[in-house]
């Protein structure tokens, strides 16, 4: 009959190991009457896996310039302990310090011009305002003349051309009536004042002839004369009167001929409004065109808007700057992150630091540890990780203190496999073999503890106290079937086969669960493969 038993084994200092804890109170002894007979008792089964690493510090960085320049100050040594935000080194500020007051002038200017431009838009916007105001006052005014001038026009043409038929009239009436009568009234006071001239002259003729013949006194010639005299100066005041009143009758036509010609004239004028009217019309279509000018000229402050969103824009972008260019200025001076010890310098006073920023990795000053919490990191093959989960208890040796006991927990176990985020791939050779990254913190602290000591973590992973335990070369299986052989009573008879089931396996034992129980004698299955060697050779079959 075939045997072959399902075991795993690994070997070397970094392969996990299976161990058995304990089996009972005793081994099982063979019985020596049967010759390769085993007496099953009870005992414990506790799997382990048991892996290699290194200690490391959970928190840990690499303190790197955060601005370029050189370093002017180096405060902190190697194994020295500092405080979070305690000052370890200086880099020269000079360069850093020009550029945060360029930087600091050109965002005032940026202010400065939105500033302009704030106050630009508000003088615009009343400017526009007011010429919006004035050109709909204009064109309401357009808009009520336009609706009462043509009848104001058509008033003053009526009351023209009354003006010039009554100055006509009144022209007609001196011509025909009023001066005709004056002239002849005129006429008449002439003729008299001449009659009565004739009429002295004749009776001072008349006079003058009877005094020179002594028929009358020279009394009555003197009263003759100076009847003469007197008609004489009447005639030449009512010719001068006639005169001044013929004068008045031409310049009273005079007059009114200029009084007609000046009705003529502004019925003319009053007439040409008329016309005039069609220009008010006009000047209608050009207010209101005027007034749509100007409410377009009311959204040019929107103009202004779009310039001061862009020089926002463009002042943010150099208060960017000038933040980015104060925070390199603090930079200079390089502050410890976090609390712990610094293990590493790499930089000298004068050496030149490269800032860190999207283009360089930058320049590292300092490596600084934080020694409060320290783990182990293994690299366990896929088989023993598989057994394993976060929260797992370990017991930690370390090579370096062989006095001292530590204690841990599974903190993280890689969703990855080493080989698989190296390569950047999931494929794996079929000699390779797959391990994962699994870290252990420490429970327990220890001021001797360093990074880089070589550590032995020892993980439980399953156990079960008192409990039926058998050899693992006593387990055999068939056909998918696990069985035990029970030995024979008579030392010539032949072991009989029992169906077994199995717990938990450690390297060399085995928990059986149901088909066998404390005090049953087995023997070996039969083996008929290939002979073992080396390690692989198990006692109690001579094979």
């Amino acid at each position: 009959m075939k045997r072959t038993v399902g075991l795993h084994y690994s070997f070397g200092a970094i392969a996990a190991l299976v161990l058995l804890s304990g089996c009972g109170p005793k081994p099982p002894q063979k019985d020596a009457a049967l010759g390769a007979s085993l007496t099953v008792e009870k005992g414990d089964v506790e799997v382990l896996v048991i892996e290699t690493g290194t200690i490391d510090a959970v928190k840990s960085v690499e303190v790197k310039a955060g601005t370029a320049g050189r370093l002017a100050e180096i405060l902190a040594d190697e194994g020295q302990l500092v405080s979070q935000g305690e000052l370890i080194a200086t880099i020269d500020k000079q360069e850093t310090s020009l550029r945060v007051r360029q930087n600091e002038a050109s965002y005032v200017a940026a202010q400065s011009q939105i500033d302009r431009a704030k106050i630009e838009k508000a003088q615009r916007l009343i400017v526009a305002r007011a010429n919006f105001e004035q050109s709909v006052a204009r064109l309401r005014q357009l808009e009520a003349e336009s609706k009462a001038q043509p009848i104001l026009t058509q008033a003053q043409i009526d009351s023209a051309r009354a003006n010039v038929r009554s100055l006509k009239e009144e022209r007609e009436r001196l011509v025909t009536s009023a001066h005709p009568t004056q002239r002849a009234q005129i006429a008449a006071s002439l003729e008299e004042a001449r009659r009565n001239v004739d009429n002295a002259r004749l009776d001072f003729d008349r006079q003058k002839d009877l005094e020179a013949k002594g028929y009358v006194a020279t009394r009555t010639l003197q009263t003759a004369e100076l009847t003469l005299q007197v008609s004489t100066a009447r005639l030449q005041s009512a010719e001068e009167q006639a005169k001044r009143q013929k004068q008045q009758l031409d310049a009273e036509i005079v007059r009114a001929d200029e009084a007609i010609r000046q009705a003529e004239a502004e019925l003319k004028r009053t007439e040409t409004n008329r016309y005039l009217d069609q220009n008010r019309l006009q000047d209608l279509r050009n207010a209101r065109a005027e007034v749509e000018k100007q409410r377009a000229a009311l959204r040019d402050p929107e103009v202004i808007d779009q310039q001061i969103r862009q020089q926002t824009a463009s002042a943010a972008q150099i208060q960017t700057q000038l933040e980015d260019s104060q925070r390199l200025l603090r930079e200079t001076a390089v502050l410890s992150p976090l609390t712990g010890v610094i293990t590493k310098r790499y930089l000298q006073v004068g050496e030149l630091a490269i800032g860190l920023n999207s283009l360089s990795a930058g320049t590292a000053i300092f490596r600084i540890e934080d020694r409060t919490k320290m783990r182990v990191k293994l690299s366990i093959n896929e088989i023993d990780t598989a057994k394993l989960a976060v929260g797992m208890e370990a017991k930690v040796d370390v090579d370096a203190l062989p006095s001292e006991s530590f204690k841990g927990k599974i903190s993280k176990i890689a969703p990855a496999s080493k080989e698989a985020g190296a390569a950047g791939s999931t494929g794996q050779s079929a000699d390779t073999v797959v391990k994962y990254e699994v870290e252990v913190l420490l429970d327990n602290k220890s001021d001797k503890l360093r990074s880089g000591m070589s550590a032995r973590c020892t993980i439980a992973v399953q156990s079960s106290k008192n409990v039926v335990v058998i050899p693992s070369e006593y387990l055999g299986k068939d056909k998918g079937e696990t069985f035990i052989n029970l030995a024979p009573t008579d030392p010539k008879g032949k072991p009989t086969r029992v169906k077994v089931k199995v717990g938990i396996a450690s390297g060399s034992r085995i928990e059986i669960t149901s088909g066998l129980k404390p005090g049953d004698k087995i023997v070996m299955p039969d083996f008929n493969g290939p002979a073992r060697k080396g390690m692989m050779q198990f006692g109690g079959d001579g094979s």
